[in-house]
């Protein structure tokens, strides 16, 4: 179990901030090279403009596969997206997605990792001015270390590459994220 609660600065500005719980279970704890797992999170979302609060419920399966100090990391998770007010729902998602990561775990406990993931949305409402149902797909690579302080606890940074498409041209992008965190996990 974990908690984690994290500013987000999207081209140098704040964008949102971050409060998650996300829970692990090991589907067989005896096996230390291959881990099959089970993976839950709990987000809420505050962006800069307060009108726009929501709330995200995750469920995924992932594989780990770590040989040595070397890690390879593959999942694919299903999420709901809703909003907090009733005039944000043009925003509420269900998503679906698949990810790789490899990473290197250091003695001290530190940790290095580049990810890539590619996620599928669809939108439960019209989006104002339109008429038909918002659909994207958003690839990630992302470049992550986490600075072990405790067993516990780690200060994290995150760069992360984001390229978005969808039906509606208005909504495709590319964006360029930063991220400085701490994670305290218990």
């Amino acid at each position: 179990l974990s908690a984690e609660l994290r500013p987000l600065l999207i081209d140098g500005e704040f964008a949102r901030l971050v409060t998650s719980l996300s829970g692990l279970v090991d589907l067989n704890p005896n096996n230390k090279v291959l881990r099959p797992q089970l993976i839950t999170r709990l987000t809420h979302l505050t962006f800069d403009e307060r009108d726009q609060e929501r709330v995200r419920g995750m469920i995924g399966f992932g594989l780990g596969y770590k040989p040595s100090a070397w890690q390879h990391y593959a999942n694919i998770l299903a999420s709901n997206e809703w909003p907090v007010q009733p005039e944000g729902k043009e925003f509420a998602r269900k998503a679906i997605g698949i990810s790789y990561m490899v990473g290197y775990h250091y003695q001290e406990g530190s940790v290095t990792s580049f990810s890539t993931s590619y996620q599928d949305y669809l939108y439960q409402k019209e989006f104002t001015g339109s008429d038909e149902l918002r659909s994207s797909t958003l690839f990630y690579a992302t470049l992550k270390h986490e600075w072990a302080i405790t067993d516990a606890s780690e200060f994290n940074a995150m760069y992360r590459y984001v390229e978005g498409a969808s039906n509606i041209d208005f909504f495709d992008y590319q964006r360029n994220f930063m991220r400085i965190g701490y994670a305290y996990k218990f």
